[in-house]
């Protein structure tokens, strides 16, 4: 679960907006998996949330319940 993710120092760690994910796949898309979904931290709605797709840029929503990657930040400067 990305709640149990401890690396370094975790404080550090926040789940990046969708608007985060998608400058990440135009930007360092070699960086993740290019077969996955990413989750963003930005709500759809009370059920739903934003993923980002990195084989091609897309973004969705989908239920929370739905199982997909997670990539945590520690800063994103733009």
């Amino acid at each position: 679960l990305g709640s149990e993710y401890l690396r370094d120092d975790p404080a550090d760690f926040y789940l990046p907006a969708r608007r985060e994910m998608l400058l990440a796949a135009a930007n360092v898309p070699d960086k993740f998996g290019k077969e996955y979904w990413y989750w963003t931290s930005t709500p759809h709605d009370t059920d739903c949330a934003w993923a980002v797709d990195f084989e091609d840029g897309d973004a969705v929503y989908a239920s929370r319940d739905d199982e997909r990657h997670f990539r945590p930040f520690r800063r994103f400067v733009y």
